[in-house]
């Protein structure tokens, strides 16, 4: 009940390592995918296509010849069919031989080092490119099925990214072998086999690479739009808790520094600034250039009507509704009944009226629970040869979770 898993490297024999070919040449039955058969023409034992788990398990179960051997391309120990094997076979011991990872084959290359480069498989699963880019300066994606390289440079281009430097390989270790380099713009109507290796790697050195929430008030843009103060960030930031993957909305986004914070929390979120005023929306997008928060999106128009056609959110920031409050909130409720929902009020007459609106929803069974925060934040001036602290317009916050799961 041997089973040996053969990391075949890109795929031509002279890619092999030995060990490899010894395993392949002593093997009674060989599996694997088509691909990975045609090049083991030099393997005597009877070969089988089987490429998913249950298909393996069940040629095992058919084909008594022995030992058997599964071959795979590139390593064993990078994004393999030998993880998946020794789940789906625990009666069986799995013997790994190693091979040749595309990361390794391209990075020699390209003449490059691979140990700081962030790690993404794009074969047959849906990823985030523009999310996974911003994890790191360097980027390597496996290819294939669900994503290609066109989606890659296409989710670049579309997020500001478009001046990235980006190496496709395919054919690897093939006499036809090809490598292109270029910025992704430039490789954006290019087609490409389903079958690629994308290595980004990122140009702008905007995105801090670390992120403390409460950025300094003078690093924005800010133009006669009002903008949030950073203490005030540092608190609605505290109170949203964005990060990992959520989806964030930032409703009547102004400078849009909020939605920046909410980008630089995490590479992999998603946030949508939605704001009408057309001077605000550019300096967004002043703002999102200078600290490389290609993952914000900037929405214009009035909410709640833009809002419907974004994607559920994980958790929202309200700072301007226009008397729209209650429908904005019972639409995110809507498109998510267990959202986070996090509001500002800076006048008795909106604060009593976020008190009643958090009541009523929760008396709905909407909200879980709700409450409402002051901040009153006063900073030191000079005042001849003392000082005083003179305070900032108090600001209440208004937090609440939706009930639903």
């Amino acid at each position: 009940m041997k089973l040996t898993v053969v990391g075949m490297g890109m795929g031509a024999e002279s890619g092999m390592t030995g060990q490899a070919h010894q395993a392949i040449e002593q093997a009674g039955l060989i599996l694997g995918a088509e691909r990975m058969l045609n090049a083991v023409s030099f393997g005597r034992g009877k070969k089988v296509r089987a490429v998913k788990p249950a298909q393996i398990a069940q040629a095992l179960a058919e084909n008594p010849e022995r030992p058997a051997c599964v071959v795979c391309s590139g390593d064993t120990g990078f994004y393999s069919l030998a993880d998946s094997l020794r789940r789906s076979l625990p009666d069986w011991e799995i013997e790994t031989v190693a091979g040749i990872s595309t990361v390794q084959y391209l990075a020699a290359k390209l003449g490059r080092s691979w140990q700081q480069v962030h790690l993404v498989s794009a074969h047959g699963v849906l990823c985030d490119p523009v999310g996974q880019v911003l994890c790191a300066r360097e980027t390597f994606f496996l290819t294939g099925g669900a994503g290609s390289a066109e989606d890659i440079l296409r989710s670049l281009c579309e997020a500001g990214l478009g001046d990235a430097q980006v190496a496709v390989g395919q054919k690897l270790s093939y006499p036809d072998e090809q490598i292109v380099q270029a910025t992704a713009a430039e490789l954006l109507d290019r087609p490409f086999l389903p079958l690629a290796a994308v290595w980004v790697t990122r140009t702008d050195h905007a995105r801090p690479e670390h992120f403390t929430p409460g950025l300094p008030d003078e690093q924005f843009c800010r133009g006669p739009v009002p903008m949030t103060k950073q203490l005030v960030r540092a608190a609605i930031s505290s109170l949203l808790a964005p990060g990992g993957e959520d989806v964030l909305w930032d409703v009547g986004a102004g400078t849009g520094s909020v939605s920046v914070e909410m980008a630089l929390s995490s590479p992999r979120c998603k946030v949508y600034a939605v704001e009408k005023n057309p001077e605000a929306c550019c300096l967004i997008e002043q703002n999102r250039k200078q600290f490389g928060a290609y993952n914000l999106k900037i929405c214009p128009g009035s909410a709640p009507q833009v809002l419907a056609e974004l994607p559920a959110p994980d958790k929202v920031f309200i700072g301007g509704a226009d008397g729209q409050l209650e429908e904005i909130m019972r639409l995110v409720l809507c498109k998510n009944a267990a959202a986070v929902l996090v509001a500002s009020a800076i006048t008795l007459e909106s604060t009593a009226a976020l008190n009643a609106l958090g009541k009523k929803l929760r008396e709905q069974g909407l909200l879980c629970e709700y409450q409402l925060v002051q901040l009153a934040v006063s900073e030191m001036e000079p005042l001849g040869r003392y000082h005083r602290f003179k305070p900032q317009n108090p600001i209440v916050l208004f937090r609440a979770k939706g009930a639903g799961r």
